[in-house]
């Protein structure tokens, strides 16, 4: 076995074993999944995670311990797994480092993979062969508090805002960019302000960037801290690369064939660093036209 810059290589006479570090492939990659809380464990387990908003005291007459709270959040792994299939004809024209593709397409496919889960495609409580999602999350049985939802931009911003910690690293991830355009002030101006960036987003909210993600059906935005959401990993990336030298059915069909696989659960880890909007309508406001403004009548009417 090799190791090469970090990734492990053994190689057979017909293919090529490669172990990736799946946390180390995902850093700095433009896709939502890879700012989750991301940690390395085997097989199932309970994580505890810290809850704690208490302040400290100043020359106390008497010093009150004040417990941490902690809530147990449970890990249970399955296989996710994809597979990259290389014409002959392609390899024989192009060079390409297969290696890299192991590493690079087969890790954004994960990726994805546990963010559209995350994002509707799971369900309640990350069983069976799905990850948790975020929209389920309220009818989980073992739900540490419910995430609050909310119907204009602005009381969700200013909820989440309340606590400081949420907003380092905050997110808006969006069903369609479409959804996003639209957000609008009640003097018109649009709420989302475009910048130039290459992580991946397409603008920002409040200062906040804003990602899109497609919600299957269950949600048009959600403000959150991606560390809200929490995934274990056996963090080693296998891979298989099959040149077909040895392989008949593969050498006929002419292709190499890449297959990748990993150890993965997603849970929401923090609730209360999570917010949905629940207006499904394109025209959501962001600040409501103030009552007296509404009702006031012109003098003779």
């Amino acid at each position: 076995m090799k190791n090469i810059g970090g990734i492990y290589m053994t190689t057979n006479l017909n293919k090529t074993d490669v172990t990736i570090s799946f946390v180390a492939s995902s850093e700095n990659l433009p896709l939502i999944a890879s700012k989750f809380d991301i940690f390395k464990h085997k097989g199932t387990t309970n994580r505890l995670f810290a809850v704690d908003d208490k302040e400290a005291e100043i020359e106390p007459d008497e010093l009150i311990s004040k417990d941490v709270e902690f809530e147990s959040v449970t890990f249970d792994q399955k296989t996710v797994s994809t597979s990259i299939e290389i014409t002959q004809l392609l390899l024989n024209n192009t060079p390409i480092d297969l290696t890299g593709i192991a590493q690079g397409k087969a890790t954004r496919r994960i990726l994805r993979t546990l963010q559209s889960q995350a994002f509707g495609k799971g369900n309640a409580d990350g069983s069976g062969n799905q990850m948790q999602s975020i929209f389920e999350y309220n009818t989980y049985a073992s739900r540490i508090a419910d995430i609050k939802t909310f119907s204009k931009v602005d009381e969700m911003f200013n909820d989440f805002a309340n606590s400081s910690e949420n907003l380092q690293g905050a997110i808006f991830v969006v069903d369609n960019a479409l959804f996003a355009t639209n957000l609008v002030d009640v003097g018109g101006q649009a709420l989302l302000k475009p910048t130039i960036t290459n992580d991946g987003s397409i603008g920002t909210i409040y200062g906040i960037p804003v990602f899109v993600q497609p919600m299957n059906g269950k949600g048009k935005m959600v403000l959150m801290n991606p560390k809200a959401y929490a995934v274990s990993v056996n963090d080693e990336l296998s891979a298989e690369i099959n040149d077909g030298s040895e392989d008949t059915d593969v050498r006929r069909a002419g292709y190499t064939f890449i297959y990748a696989e990993i150890m993965a659960s997603g849970m929401v880890a923090n609730p209360h660093g999570i917010k949905i909007l629940t207006d499904l309508t394109m025209s959501a406001q962001s600040v409501e036209e103030p009552k007296a403004k509404r009702s006031r009548k012109v003098k003779g009417e």
